[in-house]
């Protein structure tokens, strides 16, 4: 069932203009959102639409950053999203940082509680350009250069190192399609925040006739649709994962081929929501 709720209203109230221009943004705000409330100020929607002249479907989380704190969790062993966020009783998480999949060790900067855990790999250089960094409940996100990071470690004692930004400080990045194929449509997962401190967790299914999947410049477009001032992408492909306390892995990861829940990923990183109680 179709629920137009204040989520949808808040989006067409900000972006009326683009929507006029734009018959992509007002199938994304009006698409059958189904949608669930894992915690009192938690959101959970996920929906399909035809956008970009494509099948797409989307799955969001979206919080308060103020009420929730929201933590990097890296694990000895890769680990499906789904595992740790149970073990870690969140109430939701996605999952987060690239890893090197021949050698299965983390490829990017990670800082948790001021411990250096990993360091971002020189191979990881044309698409890792970006940090985000949690200090308490606040979150940022920063355009870098992700092998120095001598600005901002004694600034952070959590730091995820990821890419490409999708928006730094209300700044929306474009990126060249012919840089590879990494640019081009794949499952996507991303992180952001609005002005007024709500957070976004996004995936963004692919490799599917029901989900072919974004670039990253259409990205960047439903980051403006949703209002976001600062974003960042993180591992996609088939690392891909939304998860909810209430609904389980709510997108269709594809490393099964399978348009299903089923085909989660382990992975090295992640992001986790936890409730303030």
């Amino acid at each position: 069932m179709k629920r137009f709720t204040a989520f949808c209203a808040l989006i067409l109230a900000t972006v009326t203009v683009a929507f006029a221009q734009n018959p992509d943004s007002l199938a994304f705000v009006t698409a059958d959102w189904q949608i669930s409330e894992p915690d009192k100020g938690v959101e959970a929607r996920t929906a399909s639409m035809e956008i970009f002249d494509s099948k797409q479907t989307v799955s969001i989380i979206r919080y308060k950053q103020r009420r929730f704190y929201t933590r990097i969790v890296q694990t000895a062993e890769l680990t499906p999203t789904s595992t740790t966020a149970r073990d870690r009783k969140a109430v939701a998480a996605i999952n987060a940082g690239y890893w090197n999949v021949e050698k299965v060790v983390p490829s990017t900067y990670v800082r948790i509680d001021g411990h250096d855990c990993s360091h971002t790999e020189d191979a990881e250089a044309y698409r890792v350009n970006g940090i985000l960094t949690i200090d308490g409940r606040d979150i940022e996100v920063f355009a870098c250069d992700t092998s120095q990071y001598g600005k901002y470690t004694p600034m952070y004692d959590n730091i995820l190192a990821s890419g490409p930004i999708l928006v730094d400080d209300g700044k929306p990045f474009a990126y060249d399609p012919s840089l590879g194929s990494f640019f081009g449509r794949n499952p996507r997962s991303f992180i952001g925040r609005t002005e007024k401190g709500d957070v976004f967790m996004v995936v963004i299914d692919g490799r599917f006739e029901q989900a072919e999947g974004m670039t990253i410049n259409e990205l960047v477009e439903v980051c403006r649709w949703l209002g976001l001032v600062d974003a960042i992408n993180l591992d996609g492909g088939g690392s891909s994962t939304l998860w909810s306390s209430d609904r389980g892995v709510l997108n269709h990861p594809c490393d099964n081929k399978r348009f299903d829940h089923e085909g989660e990923r382990a992975v090295s990183s992640c992001l986790v929501v936890l409730p303030p109680r």
